[in-house]
């Protein structure tokens, strides 16, 4: 589930760059697009790293 929300992530970034304005803006957006697809398709990829990393992040959370 979270691989299909950061790939929907990286598609909106991706349709932003066209209209981010400035250099940096456009930068930045296409960055955070790739970042997010290959993030998303890692976890697709790979669910038991998915779901280690949420495990790892409750955990955190249950210290605090």
């Amino acid at each position: 589930m979270l691989g299909v929300v950061l790939v929907v992530g990286a598609l909106v970034h991706a349709a932003n760059v066209s209209s981010a304005g400035a250099l940096g803006n456009v930068l930045g957006q296409a960055i955070l697009a790739v970042l997010y697809a290959f993030a998303g398709i890692t976890f697709i990829a790979n669910p038991v790293l998915a779901l280690a990393t949420s495990r790892q992040h409750e955990s955190r959370l249950a210290v605090r």
